[in-house]
C-alpha cells in the first residue's frame, strides 16, 4: 500500500492516450492560439486548464497592441518630435482602454468555461494541511471559518482551531521585515541609478545589472515569503496560497517597477537623463529588464528542471559504475520519477504573466515594442508550459477550480492603477 501511494505521487494513473494526445497537440503540433482546453481539463483538472485558458486569452488579446506598438515605434523613429509625442499619447490611451477591455472579457470567458465545465459555485472540500497546528476545540471548520458549538450538546465534535488574533500578531511581526526588505530594494535600485550618472562605462551596463538585481531579490524573497506563509499557520491550501499571492505580488510589484518609476517621475528632477531624454532612458531600461526576465523565466521553467534531472541521472550512473561496473539504459518510467515534483500551485506562472502585463501596460509609451515582445514570448510560453507540465515535472494531481483565484483581484488592481498611471504621466509630459 505504501509503495502504491509513492508510485501514484510520481505518475498518477492517466487517461489512456491522454498524455500522448496532449503531447501531440501542444508540443509536436505547435498551435498556441488553439490550446486543447478540453484535453487539459480531462488530464490535469480545471485549475491548470484555466491557467492555459487565461494564457490563450492573453495571447490573442496581445495581437492588437503588439502590431499597433510596432507601428508607433516606426512613427517615432521616422517623424518629427511633435508628431511622435502625439502618437505616443494616443497609444497610451489605446493601451488603457485595451487593458480594461482585456480584464472584462476575461471575466466573461472565465464564466463561460465555468458554466461549460459545471464549475459554477464550486467549493473544494479541502483537507487540513499537515503543518496546520492548533488546540482542539468544540466545533468544526468550514469555508467561512471555525464554527463553535455547544459543548454540552456536541462534546465529541472537535476540530483544530488557530485563533485569528494570533495569526494577526504574526502578520504585524512580519510587516517590519517586509518593510526592511523593500527599503533595501529601493536603496539598491536608487544607488544603481545614481552611480550610472557618475561612471560613463557603468551606465552602459546598468540596465543589465538592475535586471540581475531584480532576479536575485525575487528569488531570495520568494524563499522568505514561503517561510513566512508557513509560519502563519494556515489551515487549507487555498488560504496558504492566497496569503502567498499577496506577499509575492506586493514585493515583486515594487522590485520590478521601482527603477522604471524612478526614471519616469523622479530622476528628471534630481539629475540628467541619458541623452537628456528620460523617456529614451526609460525605454532603454525597460528593454533590458523585460528581455532579461523573459530569458530567465524560460530557463527556470525548462532548463533548470532538465538540468536537475540530468544531474540526478549522472550521479546515480556514477554510483552504479562504482558498484557493478556497468550502466543499464534508463527507462521512461524511471526518468519520470527523477523529475522535479510539481509544487501544487501555479503562483510562479501567474506571477510571471502579471509582472509582464505591468510592463506592457504601464511603460509601453516609453517602449512601444513591449507588447510585441510579450506577444512573441507568450507564443513560446504556451509550448514551454506544455513541455514543463508534460515532460519537465511529475504529473500534477487533478484539481478543480471555478476561476483563477486571488489573481483575479490583482488584475482589478492593475486596471485601476493603469488609469491613474497613464493620466499622471501624460499630465506631466503631453
Amino acid at each position: 500500500m505504501e509503495g502504491s501511494k509513492q508510485n501514484q505521487s510520481v505518475f498518477p494513473t492517466p487517461h489512456k492516450g491522454g498524455v500522448e494526445q496532449l503531447d501531440q497537440e501542444m508540443i509536436r503540433t505547435f498551435r498556441p492560439w488553439n490550446t486543447p482546453l478540453h484535453l487539459l481539463r480531462r488530464y490535469f483538472g480545471e485549475k491548470i486548464a484555466l491557467y492555459f485558458a487565461f494564457l490563450q486569452h492573453y495571447l490573442k488579446w496581445l495581437f492588437a497592441p503588439a502590431f499597433v506598438g510596432l507601428a508607433v515605434f516606426i512613427v517615432v523613429l521616422t517623424t518629427e518630435k511633435h508628431i511622435s509625442d502625439v502618437t505616443i499619447c494616443l497609444f497610451s490611451i489605446f493601451i488603457t482602454i485595451w487593458a480594461t477591455l482585456f480584464a472584462k472579457f476575461w471575466l466573461r470567458r472565465n464564466a463561460v468555461l465555468a458554466h461549460r465545465w459545471n464549475m459554477r459555485d464550486f467549493v473544494r472540500e479541502e483537507q487540513e494541511l499537515p503543518t496546520y497546528e492548533g488546540p482542539l476545540e468544540v466545533g468544526f471548520n468550514s469555508p467561512l471559518g471555525f464554527i463553535p458549538l455547544d459543548e454540552s450538546k456536541y462534546p465529541n465534535t472537535k476540530a483544530k482551531h488557530y485563533p485569528e488574533d494570533a495569526r494577526c500578531k504574526k502578520y504585524l511581526m512580519s510587516t517590519p521585515l517586509f518593510g526592511g526588505i523593500i527599503s533595501v530594494v529601493i536603496i539598491g535600485t536608487v544607488a544603481i541609478m545614481i552611480f550610472r550618472n557618475i561612471n560613463v562605462y557603468f551606465s552602459a551596463f546598468s540596465g543589465i545589472i538592475n535586471g540581475v538585481f531584480i532576479v536575485i531579490f525575487n528569488q531570495l524573497y520568494n524563499n522568505l515569503a514561503i517561510w513566512l506563509t508557513n509560519w502563519e499557520n494556515h489551515r487549507t491550501e487555498t488560504a496558504w496560497e492566497n496569503a502567498l499571492v499577496v506577499k509575492k505580488f506586493s514585493f515583486q510589484f515594487v522590485n520590478s517597477y521601482i527603477s522604471l518609476y524612478y526614471i519616469a517621475f523622479v530622476k528628471d528632477h534630481l539629475s540628467d537623463c541619458l541623452e537628456d531624454d528620460c523617456v529614451y532612458e526609460l525605454g532603454y531600461q525597460l528593454a533590458f529588464i523585460f528581455l532579461l526576465q523573459i530569458f530567465w523565466g524560460q530557463f527556470q521553467e525548462i532548463g533548470l528542471p532538465y538540468l536537475i534531472a540530468r544531474i540526478k541521472i549522472r550521479m546515480e550512473d556514477s554510483a552504479t559504475v562504482r558498484q557493478s561496473g556497468e550502466v543499464k539504459p534508463i527507462k521512461s518510467i524511471e526518468y519520470q520519477a527523477k523529475l522535479t515534483p510539481f509544487e501544487g500551485t501555479l503562483l510562479d506562472d501567474y506571477n510571471e504573466m502579471m509582472i509582464q502585463f505591468g510592463y506592457v501596460t504601464f511603460f509601453s509609451s516609453a517602449f512601444p515594442l513591449a507588447p510585441l515582445a510579450a506577444f512573441l514570448n507568450n507564443i513560446f510560453e504556451v509550448r514551454v508550459d506544455g513541455i514543463k507540465y508534460l515532460r519537465g515535472t511529475q504529473r500534477p494531481h487533478y484539481q478543480g477550480a471555478e476561476n483563477i483565484g486571488n489573481w483575479q483581484n490583482r488584475y482589478g488592481f492593475y486596471e485601476s492603477w493603469i488609469c491613474h498611471h497613464q493620466l499622471c504621466r501624460h499630465v506631466l509630459d503631453c
